[in-house]
């Protein structure tokens, strides 16, 4: 089922909320005995619409959340998912401790100085989860300062300590065994030292997406895998698991066409290189949606199913289409960017080729202001953001 974007738009995003509940499913049955998930949903659900798979998650049964925004954890709250555990990664401040303990979040802590600032600030207690940086450099305290630490959490009765967790440097999992290892090792060393100045590490998590999918003795008590919940994987992992895209439409309309001749241009020339007589549209994407600046010759799009090329450049909000090939081409008709239209597909990989991206990177950055349109077969729709 799908909810029609709002009156007068003309750009719209499609997914699939079946393909990340069916995602969620296939992670869960993959799992170890025991092993919760927390799906982590940071950056808006991955530009997908948190409003939307938050409580279609819920629904099917994850554990916990794990957000990068302390506005990602409340708009979960109102979407209604109350029970649920969420985690906030390391990406707020202290001050944020009132919305905090209002709405049961746990945070992040890193270092001492962290600790003691949401010690200062927590009016009753807040459950915290430790961070540790397995070699990344990012945020999390260092396996040799870990034991420190514990000592500083152990006098701050208002941080209850709830687990500890990593996220390891992994781009390429299925070649980097030893490098996983190492950073593995270095989690258990930390939780080590943290456990024998007397903190006790419940939860354990160091799996993400990658190393869920090629390591599944990392599994430990919980997992927080992001990318695959939305069909993006790794090749040639051990696990195989079966994902669904979760993104599987951008469509725009045409909002003018129209011929046009080089003499309408004399003397100073057209912005692209133009045909003796050629027919043009305009849609209503630009760089300021993702696209390059510079759009490569591979760049397409469909019109009424056919190729039909998109003409540099691209400018903030409106892009060109060449439509000479397609002479039945209206205005208000649908332009496709990333999907089906009758019978010709255009696919992920395609578009994130041409856009100079990965899928992660385009799915992730995903432009905010899109309305989403979300299809089900299996709930009623939400709306559009």
């Amino acid at each position: 089922m799908s909810a029609p974007p709002a009156a007068g738009w003309a750009v719209e995003v499609v997914f699939d909320l079946d393909a990340v509940v069916h995602n969620a499913h296939a992670i869960r049955s993959a799992l170890s005995p025991g092993c919760r998930l927390f799906a982590c949903l940071k950056g808006d659900a991955y530009g997908i619409g948190i409003r939307f798979v938050a409580p279609a998650l819920a629904a099917a049964g994850v554990d916990a959340f794990a957000v990068g925004a302390v506005e990602d954890a409340l708009e979960i709250r109102r979407a209604g998912c109350s029970s649920q555990e969420i985690l906030l990664y390391p990406n707020c401040l202290p001050d944020a401790a009132p919305a905090v303990e209002r709405e049961r979040l746990a945070i992040t802590v890193s270092s001492m100085e962290e600790a003691r600032a949401w010690h200062a600030a927590a009016g009753g207690t807040i459950d915290a989860f430790v961070k540790v940086d397995v070699g990344a450099l990012r945020a999390g305290v260092l396996p040799r300062e870990a034991g420190r630490l514990a000592q500083a959490l152990r006098t701050l009765p208002k941080l209850r300590v709830a687990g500890a967790y990593a996220h390891l440097h992994l781009p390429d999992p299925a070649a980097m065994q030893e490098y996983a290892q190492w950073q593995f090792d270095n989690f258990g060393r930390a939780v080590a030292a943290m456990t024998a100045e007397g903190l006790r590490i419940a939860v354990r998590m160091v799996s993400g997406t990658a190393a869920l999918l090629q390591f599944p003795y990392m599994d430990l008590e919980a997992v927080d895998p992001g990318r695959a919940l939305f069909g993006l994987g790794f090749p040639g992992v051990q696990r195989r698991i079966d994902l669904r895209p979760a993104l599987v439409g951008w469509h725009a309309r045409l909002l003018l066409v129209k011929e046009v001749e080089p003499d309408d241009v004399v003397p100073h020339g057209a912005p692209f290189a133009l045909r003796a007589q050629q027919r043009i549209g305009v849609i209503p994407v630009g760089w300021g949606d993702g696209l390059p600046r510079r759009m490569p010759d591979s760049a397409t799009v469909l019109v009424r199913g056919k190729r039909a090329r998109l003409l540099p450049p691209s400018h903030f909000e409106h892009v060109r289409v060449d439509l000479t090939d397609v002479a039945d081409a209206r205005y208000g008709d649908e332009v496709v960017l990333l999907g089906e239209q009758e019978g010709e597909r255009l696919a992920m990989d395609e578009l994130a080729q041409w856009t100079g991206r990965d899928p992660l990177h385009l799915l992730g950055a995903m432009p905010r202001h899109l309305a989403r349109v979300p299809r089900s077969r299996l709930q009623p729709a939400h709306g559009v953001t």
